[in-house]
């Protein structure tokens, strides 16, 4: 059997030597923290608020980013005891609540706080006027200025913090892909948050996720949706994108939490983890980084945080993203 010799340049190996380099110095950052959840872990609906630190009975949920994390903030939010609401484009609410709740009743089990949704500029303008929080769901979508401005315009004095979801390696060389090298994607909108709440003088966090997965309501047995009902499940067409995403909401709810920001995966390194639930730093569960919002949304300080993934059977209680905030 003849063998035939495969020939690697030179800059080729450089290439993949950097990227070997820059995957092991995430997976050993000296400052992360690990929680590996098991079902113990988690702790329900309004239970929880005897662990918040930071009473927020008010928050407004809207932004350019994935619809699917501006519901799955908006529904833990909600059954975390605040009062929340999303912010959708019209016609979509029906759709929208179909999403958080299911399309049997559109509401949660008796006990949980039920998530609002608005579409019309009077009933955004009333929910922005009253609200002491905002979230920002951008991800890897650029934020426009006069947009910001004009929903913090809109907003009254009560609000004191902005909640910011943005994508791994915003602030850094890779930050945005090929539209952070023209000066857009997420560093640009960190950028321009920063601005606007120093001008407006409120407090920011900024939680950064990685490449996304999981995000619905995890093992059938549960006596609770994790995250979205099974509605996002059945959304899916893509027979390997269902089953990781399911896989992934199983087995990998475990967070691995970084303070500030760090190295997206680009997208090479997406492709070949297209099909893999396996735990991974630069990737993130749709449902572990929403808890992440709401622990930054009730956390006693503004937070600066990259959460990536761990194994785990159950995502962070708010008392474990309590203790995982402190640690780093």
């Amino acid at each position: 059997m003849a063998f035939r010799r495969c020939r690697v340049s030179t800059l080729t190996l450089l290439l993949i030597e950097c990227l070997l380099i820059l995957v092991s110095s995430f997976q050993n950052h000296p400052n992360a923290f690990i929680r590996h959840s098991t079902p113990s872990s988690v702790v329900g609906g309004a239970a929880q608020k005897s662990h918040v630190l930071y009473t927020l009975p008010k928050l407004v949920v809207f932004g350019p980013g994935p619809s699917e994390m501006g519901l799955l903030v908006t529904k833990l939010a909600a059954r975390a005891g605040i009062d929340s609401t999303y912010v959708c484009q019209a016609g979509e609410e029906n759709g929208s609540m179909i999403m958080m709740y299911g399309a049997d009743d559109k509401k949660p089990p008796e006990g949980e706080n039920s998530a609002s949704v608005v579409a019309s500029g009077a009933d955004i303008g009333a929910a922005l006027s009253t609200t002491n929080c905002l979230a920002l769901n951008c991800y890897s979508e650029m934020l426009q200025e006069a947009r910001l401005n004009t929903a913090l315009g809109a907003c009254g004095g009560n609000l004191s913090r902005v909640v910011l979801l943005s994508q791994m390696g915003a602030t850094l060389s890779n930050g945005g892909g090929f539209m952070g090298l023209l000066g857009g994607g997420p560093g640009a909108t960190e950028k321009i948050v920063k601005k606007a709440c120093d001008a407006k003088g409120v407090e920011l966090s900024i939680v950064r996720a990685g490449a996304l997965k999981g995000g619905g309501p995890g093992k059938e047995e549960l006596d609770t949706e994790l995250g979205l009902s099974k509605i996002y499940y059945n959304s899916i067409f893509e027979l390997q994108q269902a089953m990781v995403t399911m896989a992934h909401d199983k087995f990998t709810l475990g967070a691995y939490v970084v303070a500030g920001d760090v190295p997206m995966a680009n997208g090479l390194q997406q492709t070949m983890n297209k099909g893999s639930f396996e735990p991974k730093p630069n990737e993130s569960n749709r449902i572990v980084v929403a808890g992440a919002m709401v622990a930054a949304m009730l956390a006693d300080k503004p937070i600066d945080i990259s959460v990536g993934c761990a194994k785990g059977e159950m995502p962070p209680s708010l008392q474990e993203w309590n203790d995982i905030l402190a640690a780093v």
